[in-house]
């Protein structure tokens, strides 16, 4: 390689790095810092937990599966005094850009610069949507972020150390969120294809294995001797209609992690067959692992898992597939070609797709933001939340409590919850009335007698609905379900039983 084209190769990779973390960035203060989903907030109080040193599980709160490894992290960041929805969003933006940017300048310093650049392109051209997905505090990205270090035994598949290591960290990934497996499985199978005439691989690979226990331990143990934590176990059931409903929806599945454009999947497909002839043409190896990722998409579309999501960016069906580009990035890197056959291809399109996606990023993202809608979440600005649990802990100061309760049939419901004490140390103590994930706080509650306290319902007329005879009295603080209980005779897990049966269900 000549040195000029070294010097523009070294260019273009810093162009297209200022590219992606530049729409980062935008996307960090005008969507991250304004705009909030509800399952943000218990990642919010996780984080807020954990820079207090309380642990009290190992995973999601009142959750079997997912992990608040976003909300640990970023609980060191809140002793600089940052707010809570500050940090979290730069922790996700940091371990879903990792993957990419540890490879990029990994091939970069191997002096693999179009491969780098090659891996740059790949993010460039996916569609805004995908980037936004990518920064929401949810647990979508962790698992994927273990995948990234794969890159090293793909560069240097004979070093046994990276094979231990990388295999570990698939188990790991696959633990902590398990659409890691489109990558891993792959990765992991590539290994195999180049390793499975030696018997040192099977005893590295079968020492890696036995990991899979301790770190079992670590995530699900937990859970099987204390059922009672789980308000909401993982759920997942094949069958041939969910394959139907997949292959018959190809542009929702794909919907925000199609290249170029959301709400089509045809430059997805296209660029399965390009890969394809590609890996036939330089790499059979790669060819059989590319393969294999197909077969794994195929079986995912019989489960009820990928048909659980919606066309809307906050809860998109495309939240199982992040790892496709990941995967790419890795394959490609496995080939040996002509850096002047591709550079156009690498070169000129993300330019041009930068171009249209930089100009177009805050009126395509400003479209996902839909106050009026419910898809499994809602969404609200930053502002109305800290609003809003201003607002519901001045109600309690102002009659002398401490205890605010809150219908889970409230449409905020863990807004007020969940974000109020993630923002404010001196917020009162919070409880949701049926699907309060905290096991520690429902136990705590339940026989304790409160005299006095907050309750926030969903239905506006209560107190005319609830029999006067009961064990507390209620008073009306507004006309929107706001209620003072004094008088209380019931336990709380007595009063909320007796809410339960009087307030509408979640599904009515």
């Amino acid at each position: 390689m000549t040195e000029k084209k070294d010097l523009k190769l070294t260019v273009l990779f810093y162009l297209f790095l200022l590219i992606i973390v530049g729409t980062r960035v935008f996307i960090y203060f005008e969507y991250n810092l304004k705009i909030i989903d509800t399952d943000q907030a218990y990642m919010w109080l996780g984080a807020s937990d954990f820079s207090k040193g309380h642990f009290y599980e190992p995973r999601y709160y009142g959750q079997d599966y997912n992990t608040f490894m976003e909300a640990f992290l970023a609980s060191s960041l809140l002793h600089f005094k940052l707010k809570v929805y500050q940090v979290l969003p730069i922790v996700t933006n940091f371990l879903s850009l990792f993957p990419f940017l540890f490879m990029a300048f990994y091939l970069f310093l191997k002096n693999r610069k179009m491969h780098a650049l090659i891996v740059l392109s790949i993010l460039i051209c996916l569609p805004s949507q995908y980037d936004l997905m990518n920064t929401l505090p949810r647990g979508f990205v962790c698992g994927l972020f273990f995948t990234s270090f794969f890159i090293l035994s793909i560069n240097d598949p004979q070093n046994l150390f990276l094979l231990f290591m990388n295999s570990v960290m698939a188990i790991l990934g696959y633990y902590v969120n398990q659409n890691s497996v489109l990558v891993s499985i792959p990765f992991l199978f590539y290994l195999f294809l180049i390793h499975r005439k030696h018997k040192t691989y099977y005893y590295v690979s079968g020492t890696a294995l036995l990991t899979a226990y301790p770190i079992d331990l670590f995530f699900n143990a937990f859970y099987r001797a204390h059922p009672e934590y789980v308000c909401q176990s993982t759920f997942n059931f094949f069958s041939p209609k969910y394959f139907i409903q997949s292959i018959c929806h190809l542009d929702e599945r794909f919907q925000h992690i199609s290249f170029f454009l959301p709400n089509q999947c045809y430059s997805l497909l296209l660029s399965f067959i390009i890969l394809g002839i590609i890996f036939y043409r330089h790499n059979k190896k790669a060819l059989m692992a590319f393969g294999a990722f197909l077969l794994i998409i195929i079986f995912s579309f019989f489960a009820s898992k990928i048909s659980d999501g919606s066309t809307w960016v906050f809860m998109s069906y495309s939240r199982m597939f992040l790892g496709i580009p990941i995967l790419f990035c890795l394959l490609l890197s496995s080939i040996q070609f002509n850096p002047n056959k591709f550079s156009k291809v690498f070169i000129i399109i993300p330019l041009l797709f930068s171009i249209y996606k930089i100009s177009t990023l805050k009126s395509n993202l400003d479209k996902e933001d839909i106050r009026d809608i419910a898809r499994g979440v809602r969404v609200l600005s930053i502002e109305s939340a800290i609003n809003m649990s201003h607002f519901y802990k001045n109600q309690c100061t102002k009659n002398n409590c401490n205890f605010l309760l809150v219908s889970s049939t409230f449409w905020l419901n863990t807004i007020v919850s969940c974000a109020g004490p993630a923002l404010d140390e001196t917020y009162p103590e919070t409880q949701e009335t049926r699907f309060e994930k905290r096991y520690w706080v429902r136990n705590k509650n339940k026989n304790r007698l409160i005299n006095t306290f907050v309750f926030l319902s969903s239905d506006y007329e209560l107190d005319k609905i609830t029999p006067k005879e009961n064990g507390f009295k209620l008073k009306r603080l507004d006309d929107y379900g706001l209620f003072l209980v004094t008088n209380n005779q019931l336990p709380m897990g007595t009063f909320i039983n007796t809410i339960n049966a009087i307030e509408p269900g979640l599904n009515d």
